[in-house]
């Protein structure tokens, strides 16, 4: 079986291209997920374990023991056991980095090591020795700008660049060297994380292990490749969850993957079926050409299945390059490859024997036919019409109860309707995308007789052209879901941020602000308006002492949403309840109650009241800080960094405002969207796949048709025009129906969750993000009529001669 498919495989290459990148892209998306994962698990264990990459043995504090508190006493313990050759304590701390003048980081800090417990060497410079003095890797210094010499702000305080390092660079976990005074000394303080030992030559390292756990209790002394394996699977968690969520996508692209296979075998038996008509007359049974093209199948799969592992290690590479994880080695799940190439084969089997059982049971002279009887297709729809219009009411009862159900019940209402709806639209597709192809062939069947023929080739096999629009419906719905989803999330939420936190931005010290610092916050270049809060620190009966303030007249341009500031109400961000009295007492003995008003933007230890009343508490006002109203919210880092040398001035200050929230979580949708959408276009690439098959399919099936249109006159160029109209509306249909569906879902399911956690269904700001939508959309036409060119090519070469002397 498998000599015979092999054979067809290899003088007929061509046939089965379009089977092979289907399978090899929905094999990659599996293959290169498993190998990403492993290798950042990898990476990431042995970069948070750097420090013992060049000891024999780890020593760590044991959490069950009680572990003493001097150092130098564990280390001496530690160095007194037989065959403990030397012994370095190793610090860990995160710190935050700046230059001033330039960039900010954050980053691990790590002991020097001492010498022999080295893992990199020094490219320029010296090892970091003393407490101010730091060891950047090529990398850090890249990022702060820096070289031997300057001076980096390490938490506020001043440190020396003494060295470079040639560490690898990674994105993951970015570090650099103090050195072991600064962890030592009354500034950096801490315990070690553990010591690194290295063992005389010849000395057991298991006994010398087992000695140190005698010899050192509440510790826990083992070998660094075990606790380099330990770290490893303490991350196996954290990665699982990662592996479920590509899990999904990786579904999704299996099911369109399957329905393009389906098509492309439909295309490659619908190629052969002289030589089925010729088999069966000869003798061949049923059994046997099915068998035959099942051996086709499981060859194809294992084949595809290999290009596609190659493919995805080849992917997976390209994302550990980008991360620098590879520089760690690229990990080799051997297990998840074996499950890929498994999946990728049995898909392939299982999605080919729908097509092989619809072909190979029809008679001999059937099988010479060009077309297949459409009898069994109209039984099938009458049949799926009534399931399909029973599961669609049932999802919208669901929906209605999703809105006036109980509560705590609106999320698996939600659900439960999002699953009814979607297998419904989904499986209906053969009985409702015909229609929509002829409706929207309304819009070109004007422009002339090539047009309306396109229209009618594009319908007339409605499982075929249900089959195409629904890959695509598919893949667009879920990519649209999720742009609908962020931007209604992102809207919902800023608009929620700006109602509890009106001002954009504000900046508050505890010390009046030194006129160079004003002066550098006025020069800022994303501000739209601004407003000074000046006045001085008071004595209050609730809270101590707080700093009373005023704004200038500019208060309502920078916060328009600011309530009236009257003479006998003081706004605090906590402490007092709204509507209680607090009374101020000014340095002179002034003493003045006021009506307590709670306004989130006012910082802790601080409280706004009128230019009247704190003219009556403050003799001498000075600026503590500004409210300031910007002009594009998404240049808050932009503005973070114009304000460095405020934040490594040692002064302290404190940063708030709307805008700042907002740009947490605009960034954090925006990753979020850019990820997934890149996963889901895995799943566009293939439906796009499938539109090119479903061409080649109805070209090879109109060869007679196309020849006596090329008879009559119609020139190639109008052949593919007309082929080119049918991809367009096939995709347009898909992605169309994937929109409105995609947006509708992505309401349901976030209306079920507001009802579900009691928040006002009001709230919920739907959005759409109309320029990515048509983006999309102008893609999936593009890439549409990329998919008719070969298709159309093959129809226009043939002459009319050859193309009607087929039969």
């Amino acid at each position: 079986m498998l000599k015979n498919a092999w054979k067809e495989v290899r003088y007929h290459p061509g046939r089965v291209v379009a089977t092979l990148i289907a399978i090899a892209i929905s094999v990659a998306f599996i293959a290169g997920a498993a190998v990403f994962l492993a290798t950042e698990q990898s990476a990431i264990a042995k970069q948070g374990s750097i420090q013992y990459s060049a000891s024999d043995i780890v020593v760590q504090p044991d959490l069950s023991g009680e572990p003493g508190t001097d150092a130098q006493q564990v280390a001496d313990k530690i160095k007194a056991v037989d065959g403990i050759e030397a012994v370095d304590a190793t610090y860990v701390s995160g710190l935050s980095m700046s230059k001033p003048g330039g960039q900010a980081a954050s980053i691990v800090v790590i002991s020097t090591p001492a010498e022999g417990f080295r893992w990199s060497k020094i490219t320029e410079g010296a090892w970091a020795q003393k407490a101010d003095e730091l060891t950047l890797t090529k990398q850090v210094a890249g990022d702060l700008d820096a070289k031997v010499g300057d001076t980096i702000y390490a938490q506020g305080q001043p440190m020396r660049v003494v060295g470079i390092s040639d560490d690898p660079t990674t994105r993951l976990n970015v570090y650099a060297y103090a050195g072991p005074e600064f962890f030592t000394s009354q500034e950096g303080g801490g315990s070690p994380a553990g010591w690194s030992a290295n063992i005389t030559d010849g000395a057991d390292i298991d006994k010398v292990v087992a000695d140190l756990n005698a010899a050192v209790p509440g510790y826990q002394a083992q070998t660094a490749a075990a606790a380099m394996e330990e770290s490893i699977n303490q991350l196996a968690g954290g990665v699982e969850v990662f592996r479920y969520i590509f899990g999904v996508f990786q579904f999704i692209a299996i099911v369109v993957g399957m329905i393009i296979i389906a098509n492309t075998f439909t295309i490659l038996i619908t190629q052969r079926r002289r030589q089925i008509g010729l088999l069966r007359a000869v003798g061949a049974s049923s059994d046997q050409v099915q068998r035959m093209f099942l051996g086709e199948a499981l060859l194809l799969g294992m084949i595809g299945s290999l290009f596609g592992i190659v493919l995805g290690y080849l992917v997976a590479m390209a994302g550990s390059w980008y991360t620098g994880s590879i520089q760690f080695g690229v990990g080799f799940p051997w297990f998840w490859l074996l499950i890929a190439f498994g999946v990728g084969t049995l898909v392939t089997v299982a999605a080919a024997y729908i097509p092989i059982q619809k072909t190979t049971t029809v008679s001999p002279l059937e099988a010479l036919q060009p077309v297949l009887s459409a009898d069994k297709q109209r039984k099938a729809s009458g049949v799926r019409a009534i399931v399909m219009a029973a599961m669609f009411a049932i999802g919208v009862v669901l929906a209605v109860l999703t809105f006036v159900g109980p509560r705590a019940q609106a999320l698996w209402f939600a659900g439960g309707a999002s699953f009814f709806l979607i297998v419904s639209v989904l499986f209906s597709a053969s009985l409702y995308v015909p229609t929509l192809l002829r409706l929207l062939g309304r819009s070109v069947s004007w422009t002339g007789p090539t047009a309306r023929l396109a229209v009618m080739n594009s319908a007339r096999n409605p499982q075929r052209a249900g089959a195409t629009a629904l890959a695509l419906m598919l893949a667009m719905g879920l990519i649209v879901g999720l742009q609908v989803g962020t931007s209604t999330v992102r809207g919902t939420f800023v608009n929620m941020i700006e109602e509890q936190f009106p001002v954009d931005m504000t900046l508050a010290t505890m010390t009046p602000m030194k006129p160079e610092h004003q002066a550098l916050v006025k020069k800022m270049q994303n501000i739209d308006q601004i407003t000074a809060l000046s006045g001085g620190m008071v004595t209050s009966d609730s809270f101590g002492d707080v700093a009373v303030l005023a704004a200038d007249d500019k208060l309502s341009a920078a916060a328009p949403k600011m309530p009236a500031v009257t003479d006998d109400t003081v706004f605090v961000g906590s402490g007092p309840s709204e509507g209680s009295k607090l009374t101020l007492t000014g340095k002179d003995g002034t003493t003045v109650t006021l009506t307590v008003k709670r306004f989130g933007d006012v910082m802790s230890g601080q409280a706004l009241v009128s230019q009247a009343t704190m003219q009556k508490l403050v003799a001498t006002p000075e600026v503590y800080g500004y409210w300031i109203k910007v002009k594009d919210t998404g240049q808050v880092a932009e503005m973070q960094q114009e304000l460095l040398p405020l934040f490594t001035s040692g002064e302290m200050v404190m940063m708030g405002g709307g805008a700042l929230i907002a740009d947490l979580v605009n960034t954090i949708l925006d990753i979020l969207l850019a990820v997934v959408t890149a996963l889901l276009g895995v799943a566009v690439v293939i439906a796009l796949v499938g539109v090119a098959n479903t061409l080649g399919l109805s070209v090879i099936e109109r060869r007679r048709e196309s020849a006596l249109l090329r008879a009559l006159g119609m020139k190639r160029g109008s052949l593919r025009y007309m082929l080119l109209i049918e991809a367009v509306l096939l995709a347009i249909t898909g992605t169309l129906v994937g929109l409105v569906g995609g947006a509708g879902l992505a309401w349901l399911g976030l209306s079920g969750l507001f009802r579900a956690i009691d928040l006002p269904l009001s709230d919920l700001k739907f959005s759409i993000n109309i320029w990515q939508t048509l983006i999309l959309l102008g893609v999936a036409v593009v890439c549409a009529g990329l998919a008719s060119i070969l298709p159309g090519r093959r129809a226009a070469l043939a002459s009319p001669t050859e193309a009607l002397a087929i039969d």
